[in-house]
């Protein structure tokens, strides 16, 4: 077991994103905070797969995997080039949200193009019963690239997705939280709120966690300098607790 990685929601919604996120690009640089980039197909389908990782890459931000809606039917060509992308980041591992209606044959045109590349694609259940439903696809394919992503958003309590999180431990590779008070304002991550996210890491990292756990905050609500301080502190909490778990 490795102690899990930390990254941050990076989301990418116009061409010019690099031109647009210059000073955060450079604190998460400064800082050694790795992203996962979030997007959408129209932004695929338009850049290269330069144009999508060199703005990072030039300044040494890693990128642990790519956020995209799932479509089962999206041409072919557009799909091999995010899974490029993926091949290309550290995480190499490709996320796909909103899986609400894909079909057995849709995964396995994912899973075989993935498999080519050497990538992991994740699909992000929306509930319990979404997850055992994908599960149940999951286990007819071969190769072990798909597994899961929990989103803390995706459930109304912390327990509720420790619970889907742990029955498929070996599948999850990806977790992201966040943290919002009474009032629906963002609360500080490692202070229980809505969510408990100090709960939350303990108890994956003693089940034997090793995934990446990212950090969404919706960016219109929190700056830059209140996700790097936040970010970095969940770090130090995962770093702290990891050591204490391996004594």
């Amino acid at each position: 077991m490795s102690e899990p990685s930390v990254a941050v929601v990076l989301r990418i919604t116009d061409e010019n994103y690099p031109e647009s996120k210059v000073q955060l690009l450079r604190e998460l640089a400064k800082n050694s905070i790795a992203v996962q980039l979030h997007t959408d197909w129209p932004i695929i389908e338009s850049l290269g797969v330069g144009d999508i990782l060199d703005p990072l890459l030039d300044e040494g931000i890693e990128v642990m995997s790519i956020n995209v809606p799932m479509n089962g039917s999206i041409d072919s060509f557009t799909l091999e080039k995010l899974v490029m992308i993926a091949e290309e980041s550290t995480g190499k591992t490709v996320i796909f949200r909103e899986p609400l209606n894909q079909t057995y044959q849709d995964l396995k045109r994912i899973v075989d193009m993935c498999i080519t590349y050497k990538v992991r694609a994740l699909l992000e259940p929306q509930s319990k019963r979404q997850a055992m439903r994908q599960y149940s696809y999951i286990k007819r394919l071969i190769g072990g690239a798909l597994g899961f992503s929990h989103v803390e958003e995706n459930y109304a309590t912390t327990e509720e997705m420790l619970e889907s999180a742990l029955r498929f431990l070996g599948l999850t590779h990806n977790i992201t939280i966040t943290n919002y008070d009474e009032q629906n304002a963002p609360a500080s991550l490692l202070t229980p709120k809505r969510y408990n996210n100090p709960l939350l890491i303990r108890t994956l990292l003693e089940k034997g966690f090793d995934g990446s756990i990212t950090v969404q905050y919706n960016p219109d609500l929190v700056d830059t300098p209140t996700l790097l301080k936040e970010v970095l502190a969940l770090k130090e909490f995962i770093k702290n607790t990891y050591e204490r778990i391996q004594i």
